[in-house]
């Protein structure tokens, strides 16, 4: 199995660009499983033990797409720091499933935007711009395979680009 590992700050398009690249590979069995839903199913603030939680969770959601027979499986996750995305994505492939890094972003304007239009109550919305300037700015560091801006390309550019990157991405294995 392969993974797509979509990161950015909230509003940067990670869940809307996993469910959509999920119907685009129609012709392969896939799976998408969104961090944001597997963590608020925990109660308690975000300290390590939490997040360590999150992330054995989110791993073991892998290994059942993986034993259903998924040839990719895009994941979604706010990573803040990238120690602790290098450290879950080796975790990812100590299970001998290679990970191709996204790095979403756009600007603060955009993202406050998309984030207000949401309509479900999220923890994540009430953040304020500075911590969501923070996570951007530093989030746009991060070493990865692939960054994008999504304030300056529409969904259907963004998924192009990332289906671009899955076909030339060396780590990856040829679908069964």
């Amino acid at each position: 199995m392969n993974i797509v590992l979509l990161t950015g700050p909230m509003g940067s398009g990670k869940s809307t660009l996993a469910h959509r690249l999920c119907r685009a590979k129609l012709n392969e069995p896939t799976g998408c499983i969104e961090g944001d839903a597997v963590s608020m199913t925990h109660p308690g603030g975000a300290n390590h033990r939490r997040l360590d939680l999150v992330e054995r969770n989110l791993i073991a959601c892998a290994h059942n797409f993986s034993v259903w027979g998924a040839s990719f499986l895009f994941m979604t996750w706010i990573f803040t720091v990238e120690h602790r995305m290098n450290g879950f994505v080796s975790r990812l492939e100590a299970c001998k499933w290679p990970v191709m890094r996204v790095v979403l972003s756009g600007d603060v304007d955009t993202l406050l935007k998309r984030i207000s239009s949401r309509p479900m109550p999220n923890p994540m919305r009430d953040r304020d711009a500075t911590w969501l300037s923070d996570v951007t700015a530093g989030i746009k560091t991060f070493k990865a395979d692939l960054h994008i801006n999504t304030a300056e390309f529409d969904e259907r550019e963004s998924i192009g680009k990332i289906i671009a990157a899955m076909n030339g991405f060396p780590k990856f294995r040829k679908p069964r």
